[in-house]
């Protein structure tokens, strides 16, 4: 019995401790990526002890006080980040087991906006568990058909959480990849429901990350959407962000650039407007590694070696794997924007067909 009460003590504690964990002031001294893991697996834990409690709290507190990191994304998706799938891998067991716990949280919360926007997540993720990753034509039909069923059961969950009385930026932002990747709304459907999501709160980045992907090629979109999706972006929110917007998305691209092709090849953003960007973000953020370094790798993209050298400089050491991949990576770029020869021009017009790898072994073995 005392060992009973001793586990049940200690984990206790633990939960006290990763529910003030939220709240805490940002450690510049962790990594912007450790922080955001430590959010998503502190919410995890929560989740795991059934402390349905301490989650609701979390969640209400971190939307009502609209939560940053020093990057200035919201706490808030990374909080659900940990709670909509089990471990990565999970099996068939491991999952229902997972939505069964949210739905015993559901029924002790039946008008939680949490417990409905995490559930609508949790069946966008298992339906995509069902279709797996690859091409369309390599989905058999029972993955087809469990991953339509799963789909319309988090369209569900989101059409309850919006009969509730309160609302959470992060269920819109389930319902645009619902619409955009499961089942494929046209543009004015689509549209709406992403208008409606910025009225009610126009600086939840996510939404606006989400309508991005709906304009690549690979999904909804035609060669060039996605720029001028950017400058309607920025220019709507341009009285809080300034061209900040502009830059977040551009920046968000970088998921999506084939290996070894320049960004601005690739994706026709213009570099002044990205560079002034990265420095309203740092007026507003100015404690963000993980914004700079993502400056950084932007300007090298852009083949401004005299911008890119300065922030070298500036980040030193503090070089952020989730940017750069590795330091190999890292030091490589930091030594192309140590040659003087590339800080004459950030045009880069005369190497446009030049792919990205061989331009930068270009600079690295001419001195």
């Amino acid at each position: 019995m005392k060992s009973v009460r001793t586990v049940v003590v200690f984990t206790s504690c633990l939960i006290c401790l990763a529910t003030r964990a939220f709240a805490q002031e940002d450690d510049s001294s962790v990594s912007e990526i450790e922080q955001r893991k430590q959010i998503s697996q502190q919410a995890a834990e929560l989740l795991r002890a059934d402390n349905y409690a301490d989650l609701e709290k979390t969640a209400e507190d971190l939307r009502t006080n609209k939560s940053r990191l020093p990057s200035g994304l919201w706490k808030l998706y990374y909080f659900y980040q940990g709670i909509e799938s089990p471990a990565n891998g999970a099996t068939g067991n491991e999952w229902m087991a997972h939505l069964a716990r949210l739905e015993k949280w559901r029924a002790q919360y039946p008008e939680s906006i949490t417990v409905h926007t995490v559930l609508a997540g949790a069946y966008v993720n298992y339906a995509w568990q069902a279709r797996g990753g690859g091409y369309a034509n390599s989905v058999t039909e029972e993955g087809w058909n469990l991953f339509r069923e799963r789909i319309h059961k988090a369209e569900d969950y989101v059409a309850a959480g919006r009969k509730l009385s309160t609302t959470d930026p992060q269920l819109e932002c389930e319902d645009l990849v619902i619409g955009g990747k499961g089942l494929n709304w046209d543009r004015e459907r689509y549209n709406a429901v992403f208008d409606d999501a910025v009225k009610r709160e126009p600086l939840y980045v996510p939404l606006y990350f989400q309508k991005e992907e709906y304009l690549l090629p690979r999904w909804n979109g035609r060669r060039g959407d996605v720029e001028q999706f950017a400058l309607q972006a920025m220019r709507l929110t341009q009285d809080t962000e300034g061209k900040a917007m502009y830059a977040r998305l551009a920046g968000h691209l970088r998921h999506y650039l084939d290996e070894n092709r320049w960004f601005f090849d690739e994706y026709h953003f213009s570099w002044p407007d990205v560079r002034e960007g990265f420095q309203d973000l740092e007026k507003q953020n100015p404690h963000s590694l993980w914004n700079l370094n993502l400056f950084c790798w932007m300007a090298c993209h852009a083949k401004d070696g005299k911008t890119a050298h300065e922030l070298f400089d500036r980040i030193g050491d503090h070089w952020d794997g989730d940017v750069w991949g590795n330091e190999g990576v890292y030091r490589t770029w930091k030594k192309w924007a140590e040659n003087p020869s590339v800080h004459t021009s950030g045009s880069g017009e005369d190497t446009e067909e030049i792919p990205l790898w061989r331009r930068l072994l270009h600079y690295l073995f001419s001195w």
